[in-house]
């Protein structure tokens, strides 16, 4: 397994007051350093200074090449006593290795994390995670008894998407949409790996996902290869196909769900006449678990009583904190932090946002309930500004692209150029963002309500798997403007749905126009 490609990259070493807190609460907790702690290695993991990330390639034999990125906390020390806690990162359908951005490479890191995010196998646009039910024989009880995992005229034409990733589409029925190829068996060599050349605390690793990405971080917690080795899943708008919700192969596992209430694409909340299932309607029409019936799935598996349901109390990792309204539960609250946690939030299907990343990092690192200091409001997140912090200036021709940072840009005497930049350079790429989302404080665009006409987001997928975007201008003059804000509730490669982008248009919250 040979790199091709390696890149360096120094992430921000500037840790915000409101994260200071939050790094050494990992080097309380370290229990098991892995054998990276004992021996500096000749790996090239050990060229990277604290705080710096790289990408990397990796071959499994008899599958395909795939790039992954690796970030090294800002706190990092090779130190059997001061191992590092490590969170898996697994992107949503059609994306890759560059989608967490800087919840791995900023966020994460200046929290303490070590952090891979993964990318999955696929063609281009269609890379992703095999787990229960996605692309597999359906087994015989549950032909028999839940029926297949997609309605009947869904499309099959996603199986043919697959032909070189591991499918035989000769065995498929119509619901088939991931690759064939064992994720499971790409991630454990990938956490070998890590384990061997970085000082990992091995009894804090987590697997995060987002959509495809979430619902393979279940199939972790249910393969005897894995389950053992993980602290435990947080799967972001991710369900399990209707009849693979098993709960966790090992007691112990925790688990946080976060799901969206305006979810078309994963429900949480069943829209079927059976509770326990949900239907997919933004396009061909997958069944998932319910959201419900995940948690008392999981409050069973750990061994606890209950069925999911219990109220949160004084653990809300910082939910009640936040301005975004959440419905959340409590599985297993008798044994303390060996819980699992399923919340619905006001939102669709979106995986970045600040209100779902603050309580997943502090319930990764055990902060049941952050004092004010570490729990800042939406607004004050939204006008921190660092110097150093990079946006995306413009796209060059041949797919490069040019980065600026906010001292650059207010290194400008003169007002109007400012505001160009911040008006009209509003491109997103992957982990890059433009500067009225980084520099907010420069570009006056802290307030929750700010809209810039000319902002794009993502409208959906056409037929030939070309995404469609379209701009705040464009939404505001369509007479079914309503309709197009309440029925786009996804994201893709940065852009996010209409709701999240032109707030003022949609007539969010306390935005109406």
């Amino acid at each position: 397994m040979i790199p091709v490609q390696i890149y360096f990259h120094s992430a921000s070493l500037v840790i915000l007051t409101i994260y200071f807190g939050l790094l050494i609460v990992p080097l309380v907790n370290a229990v098991r350093p892995s054998s990276g702690c004992k021996s500096n290695t000749n790996s090239e993991f050990n060229k990277l200074d604290p705080g710096e990330w790289m990408d990397f390639t990796r071959t499994v034999p008899g599958t395909q090449t795939r790039t992954h990125r690796l970030t090294i906390p800002s706190n990092y020390a090779i130190d059997e006593n001061l191992p590092s806690p490590m969170f898996l990162y697994f992107h949503g359908w059609g994306e890759n290795h560059k989608s967490c951005g800087k919840r791995c490479q900023s966020d994460g890191a200046d929290r303490g994390f070590i952090s891979v995010a993964m990318t999955g196998y696929g063609p281009n646009n269609f890379n992703s995670w095999k787990h229960g039910g996605s692309s597999s024989p359906t087994d015989q009880w549950q032909k028999e008894n839940l029926g297949p995992t997609c309605k009947k005229n869904t499309s099959d034409d996603y199986c043919n998407k697959y032909s070189n990733s591991g499918c035989n589409c000769s065995e498929a029925d119509n619901c088939w949409w991931t690759t064939c190829f064992d994720s499971v068996q790409q991630t454990i060599l990938i956490l070998d790996e890590i384990e061997q050349n970085l000082c990992v605390d091995l009894d804090q690793i987590w697997a995060v996902g987002c959509s495809n990405g979430g619902m393979f971080t279940f199939e972790l917690a249910t393969d005897t290869r894995s389950a053992s080795r993980i602290k435990g899943i947080i799967p972001i708008v991710g369900l399990p196909h209707y009849g693979y919700s098993t709960g966790p192969m090992v007691e112990g596992i925790r688990m946080m769900g976060m799901w969206g209430s305006k979810d078309t694409t994963v429900p949480p909340i069943s829209n079927t006449n059976n509770p326990d299932k949900t239907l997919d309607t933004s396009s061909d029409g997958w069944y998932y678990t319910s959201s419900n019936r995940v948690m008392k799935d999981w409050t069973i598996g750990n061994g606890c009583t209950g069925d999911g349901k219990d109220p949160l109390g004084d653990m809300d990792w910082g939910i009640s904190s936040s301005d975004k309204s959440f419905k959340c539960t409590l599985g297993c609250s008798e044994q303390n932090y060996n819980v699992v946690v399923g919340c619905i939030f006001d939102g669709g299907h979106v995986c970045n946002k600040n209100y779902i990343w603050e309580p997943i990092f502090n319930f990764m690192l055990d902060i049941a309930t952050p004092s004010p200091t570490f729990a800042p409001t939406t607004e004050d997140r939204r006008c921190i500004e660092n110097e150093g912090d990079i946006f995306l200036l413009k796209k060059k021709g041949n797919g490069n692209h040019v980065t600026r940072d906010c001292s650059w840009l207010a290194s400008f005497a003169s007002k109007k150029k400012r505001n160009n930049i911040c008006n009209r350079k509003v491109s997103t790429k992957d982990d890059l963002s433009p500067a009225q989302d980084v520099c907010r404080i420069t570009c006056n665009s802290c307030d929750t309500c700010y809209e810039n006409k000319r902002t794009k987001f993502f409208r959906k997928i056409k037929a030939n798997g070309k995404p469609i975007f379209k701009t705040c201008d464009w939404l505001n003059k369509k007479t079914n403007k309503e309709d197009i804000c309440k029925e786009s509730t996804d994201s893709y490669r940065g852009y996010g749905p209409p709701r999240d982008t032109c707030v003022i248009t949609c007539s969010v919250g306390s935005c109406a126009m």
